[in-house]
């Protein structure tokens, strides 16, 4: 199953992509900073690292529309569970 994360290219991720990508990001030893866009299942995911919201506005093939992203940086605040408790985030929130 996909999940709602933007309009364009809609379908391109799934929740196993994002917790892969939390759960390597959780392993870096270094700092990071992640773009994606604000709805309830990629807080959750990323919950552990810090987030900020953003708010822009973009323009595609002349259509302006304005979106409400996160932006995630770590290292996390604290370890992350095993990747299948991310998984059974639910999506009603």
């Amino acid at each position: 199953m996909t999940w709602p994360t933007e309009v364009d290219g809609a379908g391109v991720f799934t929740r196993a992509d994002f917790v892969g990508l939390a759960t390597r990001l959780a392993q870096i030893a270094g700092r990071f900073i992640l773009s994606v866009s604000d709805v309830p299942q990629t807080r959750e995911i990323f919950r552990r690292f810090a987030i900020e919201t953003d708010a822009k506005r973009y323009t595609v093939s002349g259509e302006s529309s304005d979106v409400t992203e996160i932006v995630v940086t770590g290292p996390p605040a604290e370890p992350l569970p095993a990747p299948r408790d991310l998984l059974s985030f639910s999506e009603g929130g």
